[in-house]
């Protein structure tokens, strides 16, 4: 059974596991009698993906006649198939169970538990475990880019000099890239035997338990390129083990660079620190480390995390920066794929079509880019590579390259990068759900619902003032995806003629402009950005002409496609969420072109929205927008005292103003545009309801 190697779930695996775990100091009791897991297994398992099954010993002691023993367990049922007995043949002590595993249900680098026990009444010896839980993990694959020279940055430095009177240990290392996700990189075990080999040479050589002495560690970083192309990237190394503990008071040995370490006190999983890169950037630039694909470069902020010393984190290289690694004669390529999925947009013609960017490494010749149907993201790469698959060339980034949805369903997205020898050189893909607004075989009908739009109802005036969304509650069509419970349409809900400003919409196009809320998670709803049919022309109370098409979508959305997870937008109040029947947008945000055939804007130029001002606070409040399903059997009134809506001030008190909702997490995130220079002055313009 092979130990686990570090992947994105270190931190969580670092907690430990209950039962048999590597955090459990065990004392073999007397030699009783009976059935048990041996304690020299380990509790984490990297899978072979070459090998359909992994291995778990069971053993026994006293008597060796032929028996079977039940066996009790939990797992994924879609991935594992556990055993529910173990049978010895006569004067057998030691079985290997032979546990068959599915790797296409399985997500690359996602820890997987595993629970095996004995049944109830089985004679237990005390000279092992009774039952075992397992932490298996199908890795992703990796390739070797680049053979160089590893320069140990973290214990040289923080603890011991070796006598070299303060400079870096050093010896071989390889580079290895992440066939997959091609931001992922590591170091192949740097702490392993060249390690112990290096500090021999100019110390004493280590004992096992003082090094990675089975070289099962690696360290991964994670690689971003920096916006100023003609300087070197940036790179975060997370938390994680190296695979050791000199002594006991010290505990096991984590290292980090600075950033690293304010994503584990930030609780940012490693998963999602791609996703935070401009957080990274636009605040905390000098906690980065720096890579060109030749050299890795450390500041002072080189971390060593020890959870068992008094003071567990400290500083390494404090005094100078540190070249962590360096090619030797040897050109790294960039050959890097990044993808990026941006949603599913509705044109004004109300095809959709899945919006993707696609970066590519410098040293990249061109890429293939291919849309497949179904979730499979390695069997759709093998697709690709096979050639059943159609494909698109580019030979540049392509900041908006979009595909065709015809139906809903799961979707992956897969690039192929090749150099100049038009050699395969590197991979990428993407999984994302898409649902088709306008095929109607694909609806069941609900009813009607009642609809609260505080997207465009805000830019008219009434005789009394601004318009209050609360007032105009209308009747909807609304319908649920056949195939994706919680998936719904609002059929028309701005070009009906039942619209409260249907009278002043200029468009003049007869399509169908459906709005489709994708609520399969209640907790946690989107609105991708899509466009309304609306389009508003005239002249404005200055005498300048404008024209206007509202495309519409959530400040949720917007933070989502900037990189925030779920508790992030939380904690904004821009969370959409579904309760007592009623869909609830909390800060509805939209985009605005000038025409019906404009390309839909991007989901970060769609983060305007109408609000109010308390004159007596600086506090932002917004008035939501409001579905209620059919049958729901709310009232249009107790939409107002639903939970969470008490706060809404009415927009006849004051006067909404549009500005971009996003632009105090602007400096947070850094990859947000800033508001336009120029807009519209919406109180002064002549529109009346």
């Amino acid at each position: 059974m092979k130990l686990f190697k570090y992947s994105v779930l270190a931190l969580a695996l670092a907690a430990g596991f209950a039962s048999c775990s590597d955090e459990e100091t065990y004392v073999a009791g007397a030699a009783s009698d009976g059935v048990y897991f041996p304690t020299t297994d380990s509790v984490d398992v990297e899978l072979d993906r070459k090998v359909p099954t992994f291995d778990v010993v069971v053993s026994r002691l006293g008597e060796t006649q032929a028996a079977t023993y039940g066996l009790t367990g939990s797992a994924d049922d879609e991935v594992f198939t556990l055993p529910t007995s173990v049978s010895f043949a006569q004067g057998e002590t030691s079985v290997t169970l032979k546990i068959p595993y599915n790797a296409d249900n399985m997500g690359m680098d996602k820890a997987y538990k595993v629970i095996l026990g004995f049944a109830e009444g089985t004679k237990i010896s005390s000279y092992g475990y009774e039952s075992l839980e397992l932490s298996v993990v199908l890795p992703a694959p990796w390739t070797t880019v680049a053979k160089g020279t590893y320069q140990d940055g973290f214990l040289t430095y923080s603890l011991f000099d070796f006598g070299l009177d303060g400079k870096a240990l050093n010896y071989e290392c390889e580079l290895q890239r992440n066939d997959i996700d091609t931001t992922r990189y590591r170091w192949v075990n740097p702490y392993g035997e060249n390690f112990a080999k290096a500090v021999a040479a100019v110390d004493e050589e280590l004992e096992d338990d003082q090094y990675d002495s089975k070289n099962n560690h690696y360290i991964e970083f994670y690689y971003f390129e920096n916006p100023d192309k003609t300087q070197p990237g940036y790179a975060v190394i997370p938390l994680q083990p190296l695979g050791f503990s000199w002594n006991d008071s010290y505990g096991e040995f984590y290292v980090c660079n600075e950033a690293g370490y304010l994503a584990y006190s930030s609780d940012i999983p490693n998963a999602d620190i791609p996703l935070y890169k401009n957080t990274f950037l636009a605040n905390y630039p000098e906690t980065l480390s720096t890579f060109d694909f030749k050299k890795f470069t450390t500041a002072k902020e080189c971390a060593l995390v020890m959870f068992g010393a008094t003071q567990g984190f400290y500083y390494g290289n404090s005094n100078a920066d540190i070249v962590n690694w360096y090619a030797e004669g040897v050109e790294l390529k960039d050959y890097a794929l990044d993808l990026q999925y941006s949603g599913v947009l509705t044109d004004s013609e109300g095809d959709m079509f899945a919006q993707v960017s696609v970066a590519l490494g410098e040293d990249l010749k061109n890429a293939q880019i291919a849309l497949v149907e179904g979730a499979d993201e390695e069997g759709a790469l093998e697709a690709v590579l096979a050639g059943e698959v159609s494909t698109t060339k580019l030979e540049e980034s392509d900041k908006a390259f979009t595909f065709p949805i015809y139906k809903s369903g799961d979707y992956v997205v897969v690039a192929v990068g090749y150099n100049d020898e038009d050699e395969q050189v590197s991979s990428a893909t993407l999984t994302f759900f898409a649902v088709t607004a306008n095929e109607p075989k694909e609806w069941k009908s609900l009813g009607q619902g009642k609809m609260i739009d505080a997207w465009v109802i805000p830019a008219f005036n009434t005789q009394a003032g601004r318009a209050d969304p609360m007032n105009y509650a209308m009747n909807v069509k609304m319908e649920e995806n056949i195939e994706n419970a919680g998936v719904y349409r609002v059929v028309k809900p701005w070009t009906s003629d039942s619209y409260p400003g249907a009278s002043l919409n200029s468009n003049t196009t007869n399509k169908d402009y459906n709005l489709v809320i994708d609520a399969r998670n209640p907790d946690m709803v989107s609105i991708l950005p899509q466009c309304t049919g609306f389009h508003s022309a005239g002249t404005d109370s200055k005498g300048q002409s404008y024209s206007e098409v509202y495309w519409v979508t959530s400040f949720g959305d917007v933070m989502a496609a900037m990189g925030y997870n779920y508790n992030d937008i939380v904690d904004e109040g821009a969370d959409n969420f579904v309760e007592n029947g009623m869909i609830v947008i909390q800060i509805p945000t939209f985009g605005v072109t000038t025409k019906l055939s404009d390309a839909a804007p991007d989901i970060d130029d769609c983060g305007y929205s109408f609000y109010n001002t308390n004159p007596y606070s600086d506090e932002e409040q917004y008035c939501p927008s409001l579905f209620q399903l059919p049958g729901a059997g709310a009232s249009a009134p107790a939409m107002v005292a639903m939970k969470r809506l008490e706060s809404c001030v009415k927009a006849q008190m004051f006067n909404p103003v549009m500005h971009k909702v996003s632009k105090h997490l602007a400096k947070k995130a850094g990859g947000v545009k800033n508001a336009k220079t120029h807009l519209r002055e919406y109180k002064k313009q002549n529109r009346v309801l």
